[in-house]
């Protein structure tokens, strides 16, 4: 698209056809081989950075998907590949009811940061929460310590939402140290937002 402005109108030049290039770098896809070479890296371990500078310090005649590898491509193949250690199983209720069960049988019940917990679809002992809600409400034993210790000062909340496909909502409560310094001492997730969410969380 070219334009020009004359005596104070735009004219604009449109070309519908764009040709010059066989393929947009930004589209290009990783083969199967080279996709399953990376994930054999991240199951031993070796980190994000030092793939990607293996990647472009690679002098050999690598096609431009490869190059063009970002750290969210690398994390799409640890997702493609159920390489996360911290997930449990591919379906993310399924994975997250195994890690509250998995932290709740530690001997020291102080160390267990689940403090309460409420699975979408299932029924609730507190009456005020119907089937449909989740509630995840986590603090480990540092954070109930620093909400006893600075709680009585300044307590700060903070809520978003939207940052996975899921919407729920993310809490946070923020107890501010002798240094000035936020510590989150609590995290809340949910899909809503109510007296009762909050009657729970508090």
């Amino acid at each position: 698209m070219k334009y020009k402005k004359e005596n104070g109108v735009v004219l604009v030049q449109f070309i519908k056809s764009h040709i010059g290039h066989d393929e947009n770098i930004g589209r290009l896809n990783l083969k199967k081989d080279e996709r399953a070479e990376i994930a054999g890296k991240l199951k031993f371990g070796v980190p994000l950075d030092v793939i990607l500078d293996q990647i472009r310090d690679d002098t050999s005649d690598i096609h431009a998907a490869l190059i063009t590898t970002t750290k969210q491509d690398l994390r799409n193949i640890i997702r493609d590949f159920n390489l996360d250690p911290t997930r449990s199983h591919s379906d993310d209720d399924v994975s997250i009811e195994i890690w509250c069960t998995k932290v709740s049988g530690v001997n020291d019940p102080s160390f267990n940061p689940v403090i309460y917990y409420k699975q979408q679809g299932d029924h609730s002992d507190n009456e005020n929460l119907n089937v449909e809600e989740v509630l995840l409400i986590i603090s480990n034993a540092f954070q109930r310590n620093m909400l006893i210790q600075f709680g009585n000062n300044i307590i700060c909340i903070d809520s978003t939402h939207g940052m996975n496909q899921y919407d729920f909502h993310l809490t946070s409560l923020v107890v501010i140290d002798e240094y000035g310094r936020g510590i989150p001492a609590a995290f809340c997730i949910s899909n809503k937002k109510d007296t009762n969410t909050w009657s729970i969380f508090f």
